[in-house]
């Protein structure tokens, strides 16, 4: 914290952790090599892991632990992300809930998504979509309000939206297909774009 400037109550511990800029934000935690590094006026940040959270700026209530996790967010506040690499590309996404080892990881802007599992959602910009589940809604680009539920699950669908799969490869070959409902292992999973 060697640029801190007027912020109250921070935490900083590693090299480099809340270094990178003058800091004038409050009630942050940054605990971890380059552990939120470029914090400026954001506030209530825990970020706990080697470069969690490392490029968080102006956001606000970001929750960052393991390695890399959300170290891209800038402004985007109110994220939860737990696991390696979860959240690591997300700049301005907000309100979305991830847990497990890539799971939204490469993914930029989404909000309100929850994501639960090894690579869920992982490069999905859509919004208030919940997928759980090893590669569950693995390839969702700009999908949005989907439920996938189970390993696979509608793991190929890239721009479907308002769809819900429930059970290990339900509607597994989904691309863009919209509306569907299938609840059982392989349920629907030859349909691609039918609605």
């Amino acid at each position: 914290m060697e640029n801190l400037s007027s912020g109250d109550s921070n935490i900083a511990i590693g090299y480099y952790a809340m270094s990178g800029s003058t800091l004038t934000g409050d009630n942050n935690i940054a605990i971890g090599n380059e552990a939120g590094e470029n914090l400026t006026s954001g506030g209530y940040n825990i970020c706990i892991g080697n470069q969690a959270g490392e490029e968080i700026t102006t956001a606000y209530s970001n929750i960052c632990i393991g390695r890399n996790t959300g170290d891209d967010i800038t402004t985007g506040g109110s994220n939860t992300l737990v696991g390696a690499y979860a959240g690591g590309a997300l700049t301005t996404g907000a309100s979305n809930v991830v847990l497990g080892a890539s799971a939204l990881g490469t993914a930029t802007t989404g909000f309100g998504n929850v994501a639960i599992g090894e690579s869920a959602m992982e490069v999905s910009t859509g919004y208030n979509t919940v997928a759980v589940g090893r590669y569950a809604l693995k390839a969702n680009t700009t999908g949005y309000e989907n439920v996938a539920v189970g390993s696979n699950a509608l793991d190929a669908n890239t721009t479907g939206f308002v769809n819900t799969a429930v059970g290990h490869g339900a509607l597994g070959a989904n691309t863009e297909a919209g509306r569907n409902t299938a609840i059982g292992k392989d349920c629907l999973a030859a349909n691609t774009t039918g609605e």
